[in-house]
């Protein structure tokens, strides 16, 4: 926590870990819950591997896959399942329906930092559900029948597209 304060100007208090692009560092923070430090792992992890493709990728993208993979199994050194449900994330989404908070498709994909990491934890934790219920769309529905517009999505990214290009 105090190199986090020292690096970051935060002390990373209520996190298990997060990646730094800056430093091109995976930084995690052992729990006593294995299975949520593992979550953790894969989120930031996609977070890291993403970096080398995507400077400063959309945050919805960003955060919405990582929970996507956060959300995966892996059983004797192999990924097993991607993209399980997660409960909290479903808890999330429900409130944000029943209160009105979910917002439309194309503002979430075009949402500057400020405005997804915005209004408080509550919100950003609306947000981060319904990127990862997008993510979880895009790949699912109808047996992937819209990933090739993910796909395309993030290679107009990683091929120097800016976000509102790319949607």
């Amino acid at each position: 926590q105090t190199y986090a304060e020292l690096s970051t100007d935060a002390r990373a208090e209520y996190t298990l870990g997060y990646y730094h692009p800056h430093y091109r560092e995976l930084l995690l923070f052992e729990d006593l819950d294995k299975e949520q430090t593992l979550r953790v792992l894969y989120h930031e992890g996609f977070h890291q591997f993403l970096h080398q493709f995507i400077a400063e990728p959309p945050y919805w993208f960003n955060e919405g896959v990582a929970e996507y993979f956060g959300a995966s199994r892996v059983e004797g050194g192999k990924v097993t399942a991607t993209g399980l449900i997660q409960e909290g994330r479903l808890s999330n989404l429900k409130m944000a329906m029943e209160e009105s908070l979910n917002r439309k498709f194309a503002e979430i994909i075009n949402a500057p930092p400020r405005e997804f990491y915005g209004g408080g934890p509550m919100l950003v934790a609306v947000r981060y559900a319904q990127a990862w219920a997008m993510i979880h769309f895009f790949f699912n529905y109808g047996d992937g029948r819209y990933f090739p517009l993910l796909r395309d999505y993030f290679k107009s990214l990683r091929d120097g597209g800016n976000q509102k290009a790319a949607f």
